[in-house]
């Protein structure tokens, strides 16, 4: 199973209160500036289905997806039948599907400092 450092869970727990929307407008870092009534989030993210109206935005966590020849990337959606889900303090901050979790199994998560911020980053085999 994918693990996650201590620096890598608070950098999750910043980049969701920084996506999450309740169709409040505010702009998203990833995508489009108006996510509407608790509906995707304009990532474009194939897989990514509209959530509805019916989704509590406070069930929202971060789910790691392929994006194409691009990597990995981190959308917001809900915990699904099947999922891995990386968990700090009884909340879900890292969801992983199942169809890619054999291909992190043997990483770690980390938060690394880069010029200007501070970056995720894939660290292979690191317990």
């Amino acid at each position: 199973m994918l693990k996650v450092t201590a620096q890598g869970i608070e950098e999750l727990k910043n980049i969701l209160e920084q996506m999450k929307c309740s169709g409040c407008g505010d702009e998203h870092t990833h995508g489009e500036s108006d996510c509407g009534s608790h509906s995707h989030c304009g990532c474009g993210y194939e897989g990514h289905a509209d959530l509805g109206s019916e989704c509590d935005v406070s069930e929202l966590t971060l789910r790691l997806v392929v994006m194409g020849d691009c990597g990995f990337g981190l959308i917001p959606d809900i915990f699904r039948e099947g999922d891995q889900a990386i968990e700090h303090e009884g909340a879900k901050v890292l969801l992983v599907d199942p169809k890619i979790a054999e291909s992190v199994r043997e990483l770690t998560l980390d938060c690394v400092s880069v010029p200007g911020g501070r970056a995720l980053t894939f660290i292979p085999g690191k317990a």
